[in-house]
């Protein structure tokens, strides 16, 4: 963890020269400006933590991409990270990382903040039972701020619907239906061989439907997925196809679906390859683990990883690169790539020559012992600035304060290893 004045004021000059990440300028400055690092105490559950108080990365009101690590672990013992907003909460959702959590590892569960930088304690996601006419009750799952909820209905007709019971022999099972969250049916972090979908009348209380939203279109596993609304129609963008070699040693690129029925009941292929990634024979030429995110204007960005061929093997490879695409509602059909350091352009990079935002060695510089990072889920901070969060394995033997990470560590090649959340913020 980097806290020398002298890194800081390097960091700063970098800046002021312009060079950014790519000249290696990555400092562990905490939060979105002026932060500093954490106490251990109050809502510093993981005792790594710092405060932000910074300005805004705005120019002519288009945000600009220059990711720099924060200081400090997110959460401990925690990957895939989904981070969402209600009401002044953010809600970062994530998969467990430790075999002890509730319900196991890989199970989800959720984590409270009110400035996106320091998180509570994480709690299994709440259930109850919901009774239905036929008398066999269903399971609904709360899912306040989750940042994949698509809105099928606006809040004004919503509110005049009247509220009804759930009707058992609707595909759908909620009526009326408003909310839908859309997934693969596998293990969160795995792959599963279709998209599933889950309901709610008042987008906060979901249930599961019966039935496939998509199966993909020659047969093979779909992994991570991201679904979004421009516009009048339902975007999907998910790790879909065949493995590309006999030996099914990776699975496919991303894979773009469009829903123009308004709730996402049926789903149509616009692009087998919107990032360009070309035949993708190897898991470095594949972008994967997309994730949405829908500006205040309308248009959307997708955060996007690639990484390096064969399995992580610390401490051989440091590995994990992260991108960002731009898509318009006037041409939902375009991906555009977005360039580091520059503002978002809808209609500009159309070229598709993406640069990475932020690597997993930028990490690593600003102080964090990364190996790998994984699964971006992006934000807009109250001041205007974007966070990113990504899972990161590290090397926790450079963290012996840190006692939360033992439960989750594992030995690898000699040393121990544990996933963490870990942030970036533009500057």
């Amino acid at each position: 963890m980097i806290r020398a004045k002298i890194l800081q004021k390097l960091m700063l000059l970098c800046f002021a020269l312009s060079l950014s990440w790519l000249a290696g300028c990555s400092g562990g400055i905490s939060g979105t400006g002026a932060g500093s690092g954490g106490s251990g105490t109050g809502n510093d559950s993981n005792g790594l933590a710092g405060t932000e108080a910074g300005d805004s990365t705005v120019a002519d009101g288009l945000p600009v991409f220059s990711f720099v690590p924060d200081e400090g672990i997110r959460l401990a013992c925690a990957s895939v990270p989904r981070i969402g907003k209600a009401k002044d909460v953010y809600y970062l959702y994530h998969a467990a990382a430790s075999a002890g959590a509730d319900g196991g590892a890989n199970s989800a569960r959720v984590a409270t903040s009110v400035d996106a930088f320091s998180f509570g304690s994480p709690e299994p996601l709440q259930t109850r039972l919901r009774e239905t006419k036929s008398g066999k009750p269903i399971i609904e799952t709360n899912r306040v701020g989750f940042p994949e909820i698509v809105t099928l209905k606006s809040d004004g007709l919503l509110a005049e619907t009247p509220s009804t019971d759930i009707d058992t022999t609707s595909e759908s099972a909620c009526t009326p239906l408003a909310y839908r969250i859309f997934k693969h049916n596998g293990a969160m972090g795995g792959f599963g061989n279709a998209i599933v979908s889950e309901c709610s009348q008042d987008g906060q209380w979901f249930m599961a439907e019966s039935g496939e939203r998509l199966i993909s279109e020659d047969g093979g596993k779909l992994g991570v997925s991201t679904a979004f609304t421009l516009g009048n129609q339902i975007q999907l963008f998910t790790m879909d196809g065949q493995s590309p070699n006999a030996q099914g040693e990776f699975q496919h690129r991303v894979w773009h679906y469009q829903a123009e029925d308004g709730v996402g009941d049926r789903f149509s292929l616009v692009s087998a390859d919107p990032f360009q990634s070309g035949p993708s024979l190897e898991a470095k030429d594949r972008q994967n683990d997309p994730a949405a995110y829908t500006l205040a204007d309308g248009n959307a960005v997708i955060m996007t990883m690639r990484q390096h061929n064969g399995p992580i093997n610390p401490p051989n490879v440091i590995t994990g690169e992260i991108y960002g695409w731009s898509v318009s509602p006037s041409n939902p059909s375009k991906v555009n790539a977005l360039l580091p350091g520059q503002a978002l352009d809808a209609s500009a990079h159309t070229d598709h020559s993406a640069l990475p935002l932020i690597r997993a060695e930028d990490f690593s510089q600003a102080g964090h012992a990364v190996y790998s990072i994984n699964d971006p889920s992006l934000m807009q901070l109250a001041d205007g600035a974007y966070r990113l969060f990504v899972g990161a394995l590290v090397n926790i033997d450079t963290l012996p304060e840190n006692k939360a990470l033992l439960e989750c560590a594992k030995d690898i090649a000699g040393g121990k290893y544990s996933w963490v959340i870990l942030s970036a913020t533009s500057r």
